[in-house]
């Protein structure tokens, strides 16, 4: 054993973070675009309609019956009119016939104007369509055909187009008299297709937008598209994972030079990387091949070799678990084959693998939960309803491009970089839209037998969530099924001050085992949190080292106390209140402190107005009184029983007093994190500070770590990390003696590049300076 861990089980406190706050933006500060700003910046409302009247597609898209919708004024006076966003298709285009149901009257527009066929924007231009226009009785007409047997003709023309309160931007267009879908006919309001791709005739071109970005609803809400710079304001927006856009120059026949086309570097199926060549997933010399992000596409579509690899790995996964729909020749939407039965109410099972689409830098396109399958509406099987794997086959269509779908996009942030050639992603937003201090616990699990070693107490409160390892003295009890989940929980008696006070939500365990139920933990609010916490992530973590930590648990009220049992194991208290929580530490060998502010947003913000969010912070839940107070009370504490070592989480960037984290609800919240973090350093109790950078739902164990001092990985690209890996060099901290008495900034390079840490006292090591 190394000398530098202790010989005896461990007794650690931890107290697990919940920094929703952190989740959603830059921990540093920096700037979060990585780029100039463009021209202007503005938000405007996208919303999910099902059956458009033609399917937005272009050469490299397939048949499907959702797509994003944004509304513009188009013409003088201006005709409101609906239209699908699409970054797939390069002419935007309006149906003007009324009697196929147009939208758009040119007759009534005094800026409408008909392109000539003598124009330049006839002959030089036009040339960048798919079919080059044609002379009709001296009109440029345009004839657009899709993947999907959808076509629609009519006459180029040009008139304005008002985005939200943006000027008029003189745009060409197709003025369409015909159009036919192969899709479902259905009520939507959507008039056309605006094209966002890269061509000359494009409305992002066009409009010389440089960037834009958007964040995917589901089909029930409303998402964001956000034209110019990502700056603030008009908003936070969070670290993106960038790829770099290919470019080749010479015409092929296959490849879209003009589209947003990425490189697709791997596919892995739950923890399986898929056995792919790295042939099959580089655009070959006809140019087919390309790995396109499209947001007039609904699913993903992988080539025939990839596409197999994931269909064999995921019923590998998920033989016994799900029902294969067992009918060779059913293929929904013309290339899913891949199918199954469910009960017609029942959602899918938990727990199925995700899939993740590995790209060039290090970013990555993960599908997971119920997004993995898709219901195959108006297919059922007696009581059974039909669902397919959410990955199409594009053989089947036929297409000769993967493809990048909304469906896989939703509630992530994606960013189009056109100044920089990139494109970027985030799923960090989704989270900030939401109330991050809702969130709801299952129960917590049990551990077995009575054996002396350490246990862990949960401290939750509000938007504070904590956990405590406490000494092998007291009682254990708790037993685990086979299964890991828990059935009942034995508790001490807490008898702090203010038990009837908001308090703190403690969950108790015992060794050997420690289990936090696989999404959520109970603190007695509403909601639930949708990605896990990196506190969280560290129960796990514990739970498979059970010859070093055991658990105990503490609530926030006697109600929630009720809730799960109320068995003597349960303490109440708050970690704002020292007195309250000194029963819950007392035996306690290490202190892992995990705990910060949660704002929430103001009701009423309207993203259309192109203004900045506003959040407040709620009563007594400040970051004075949690990162300052509450922290300094949890040192206190542990100071008053003989803690050997603490270890604080806080964030990059408080080296500036001008980050803009600063200015959210007024809160000064780095602040008061690096008081506390002077205070634990003066307080002569071994320490290890963690500075982490931007926080990332993505697997741990898979990058090369980063150190540095005083915000410098700021400076870099590599300004992110893991949750998971911000856990686990938590618990590495508690065995190395090159830990102590230091403080660090941590961060990652890209998934890909490096190689994954191991040696964490080596880490440690390269930093050899104290606070």
């Amino acid at each position: 054993m190394d000398a530098s861990v202790s010989s005896s089980p461990l007794s650690v406190l931890l107290l697990p973070l919940l920094l929703l706050l952190l989740d959603g933006f830059s921990v540093g500060g920096a700037s979060v675009n990585g780029g100039k700003a463009a021209p202007f910046s503005l938000a405007l409302p996208l919303r999910a309609q099902k059956a458009l009247p033609l399917s937005s597609a272009n050469k490299l898209l397939f048949r499907h019956n959702v797509s994003l919708t944004v509304a513009l004024a188009v013409g003088t006076p201006s005709q409101n009119v609906t239209m699908v966003l699409d970054t797939g298709s390069e002419l935007s285009w309006i149906l003007c016939n009324a009697s196929e149901g147009a939208r758009f009257e040119p007759r009534r527009s005094s800026s409408y104007s008909a392109v000539r066929c003598e124009s330049s924007t006839c002959r030089d231009r036009g040339r960048d369509l798919p079919m080059p226009p044609v002379c009709d009785a001296g009109a440029c007409r345009v004839y657009l055909s899709y993947a999907d047997a959808s076509t629609a003709e009519g006459a180029l023309a040009t008139d304005v187009f008002r985005v939200g309160r943006s000027g008029p931007t003189p745009t060409v267009f197709g003025c369409v008299s015909s159009a036919y879908s192969s899709a479902a006919a259905g009520d939507s309001d959507a008039a056309g297709i605006l094209g966002m791709n890269r061509g000359s005739l494009s409305f992002v071109t066009q409009s010389a937008i440089r960037r834009f970005s958007y964040c995917i609803p589901d089909r029930e809400t409303a998402g964001v598209l956000l034209l110019g710079a990502a700056a603030p304001p008009p908003f936070f927006l969070p670290q993106l994972n960038y790829t770099p856009l290919v470019q080749i120059s010479l015409p092929l026949p296959y490849f879209d030079r003009v589209a947003y086309s990425v490189q697709l570097d791997g596919i892995r199926v739950g923890g399986a990387l898929l056995p792919i060549p790295k042939s099959v997933l580089v655009p070959d010399h006809t140019g087919a091949g390309q790995t396109v992000v499209d947001s007039g596409s609904q699913f993903t579509f992988l080539l025939a070799p990839a596409y197999e690899a994931l269909k064999v790995e995921f019923l590998r996964q998920t033989q016994g678990r799900l029902t294969p729909l067992g009918e060779p020749d059913f293929v929904f939407q013309g290339a899913m084959d891949t199918c199954f039965r469910l009960k017609s109410m029942a959602p899918p099972p938990r727990g199925l693998p995700g899939v993740a689409l590995l790209l060039q830098g290090g970013a990555e396109v993960t599908v997971e939960g119920e997004r993995v399958l898709y219901r195959a509406e108006g297919e059922t099987r007696g009581g059974d309803a039909v669902w397919c794997l959410s990955f199409g086959n594009s053989d089947l269509v036929p297409m000769s491009a993967y493809v990048i779908g909304h469906h896989h996009q939703q509630n992530v942030w994606v960013e189009y970089d056109l100044e920089n050639r990139r494109v970027g992603a985030s799923s960090a937003f989704a989270k900030i839209s939401q109330d991050p201090a809702s969130f709801s616990l299952s129960r917590f699990p049990r551990a077995s037998t009575a054996r002396r070693r350490t246990r862990i107490v949960a401290v939750a409160d509000g938007s504070i969530l904590s956990v405590l390892v406490t000494g092998a003295g007291g009682r254990t009890g708790v037993h685990t099924r086979e299964d890991g989940n828990v059935a009942g929980l034995d508790t001490y008696t807490g008898s702090g001050k203010n038990a009837d006070s908001i308090g703190a939500e403690l969950f108790l365990f015992s060794f050997p085992v420690i289990i936090l139920a696989s999404d959520s933990v109970t603190n007695g609010l509403s909601g639930k949190l949708s990605m896990p916490s990196t506190g969280q992530i560290v129960y796990k973590k514990l739970k498979e080292r059970p010859e070093q930590f055991v658990a105990r648990g503490l609530v926030r009220t006697a109600e929630s106390k009720e809730k799960i049992g109320g068995a003597d194991d349960v303490f109440i208290g708050d970690i704002r209140n020292v007195d309250s929580i000194l029963p819950a530490v007392e035996g306690i060998d290490a202190l892992i402190i995990l705990t910060s502010a949660v704002p929430k947003m103001k009701p009423g913000f309207d993203p259309t107005k192109g203004e900045p969010p506003e959040f407040y912070f709620e009563d007594g839940l400040n970051p004075e009184q949690v990162d300052w107070i509450g922290q300094k009370n949890q040192i206190d504490a542990a100071k008053a029983v003989g803690v050997k070592q603490i270890v604080l989480v806080g964030s990059m960037g408080g080296a500036d007093i001008n980050n803009p984290l600063n200015n959210i609800g007024n809160g000064n919240i780095l602040v008061w994190k690096r008081k506390a973090e002077q205070y634990l350093a003066d307080s002569g109790i071994p320490y290890t500070i963690i500075r982490a950078g931007g926080l990332q739902d993505k697997d741990g164990g898979l990058r090369e770590l980063l150190v540095g001092k005083d915000d410098e990985l700021l400076k870099t690209e590599t300004r992110t990390i893991a949750r998971a890996d911000v856990a686990e060099v938590c618990i590495q901290a508690l065995q190395f003696e090159e830990s102590k008495f230091k403080a660090l900034d941590l961060a990652s390079k890209p998934e890909g590049t490096g190689s994954p840490t191991t040696d964490f006292k080596a880490l440690f090591s390269q930093i050899t300076s104290r606070f």
